[in-house]
């Protein structure tokens, strides 16, 4: 008996058919993905979270007080002290974290704990600002206390394109919401030194707080 064989118009059927089920399954999964990296890049910050609450277990001497609320740690040292492993990374990149923080500070008699990712809070970075935003890492802390009368260098920033390329950024500095020309180090006060870089018609800013004191 001889077999019958598909027609063209079968066979143009099935291509539809199949079409119409990449269009239906593709951002399904695409989603799926999605969640799933989101799952674990909040579950590594909850981790990192914890680090930094194990560490003010163990130096409880170190821990901010009413009369210097904040403390900072950086990522690479909780790593460096063991607290976080070295090979942690970014789930939504694949590469490790940069410019992360963790700011404990002391308020209403107990503390809390912030991760902030270039001086912005998780949850709280631009939509896209991983995959189209220009990096900035700061140089020394995102927290600097400088005594009346003495000098202070601002540490700076490197800035570069999602492709590793070095970029030039602008520097603006801010007390009390109105910008001046440079920190004033003979009066007491809080400045806020901002960092703007654009490349690719992305921009991204790094704040760092100076404080007189």
């Amino acid at each position: 008996m001889k077999k019958r064989g598909f027609t063209l118009i079968e066979l143009l059927a099935v291509i539809v058919i199949l079409g119409v089920l990449a269009l239906i399954a593709v951002p399904v999964i695409d989603g799926a993905i999605k969640n799933m990296r989101e799952n674990s890049y909040q579950q590594q910050i909850a981790n990192i979270e914890t680090a930094a609450k194990m560490w003010a277990n163990e130096n409880i001497y170190d821990l901010p007080t009413e009369e210097n609320p904040v403390k900072t740690l950086t990522l690479e040292f909780l790593i460096q002290n063991g607290y976080v492993e070295k090979t942690i990374e970014n789930p939504k990149t694949g590469e490790p974290f940069e410019n992360l923080v963790v700011v404990v500070t002391y308020e209403d008699g107990g503390l809390s704990y912030e991760v902030l990712i270039n001086n912005t809070p998780v949850g709280m970075q631009p939509d896209g600002y991983q995959e189209n935003t220009p990096s900035i890492i700061m140089n020394g802390s995102p927290l600097i206390y400088v005594g009346i009368g003495e000098i202070f260098t601002d540490p700076g920033v490197v800035a570069k394109d999602q492709s590793g390329t070095s970029l030039s950024y602008t520097t603006t500095f801010i007390k009390a919401d109105v910008q001046v020309s440079s920190i004033d180090t003979n009066t007491a006060g809080t400045y806020y030194i901002h960092y703007t870089v654009s490349s690719n018609g992305s921009t991204n800013t790094a704040i760092r707080t100076v404080i007189v004191k």
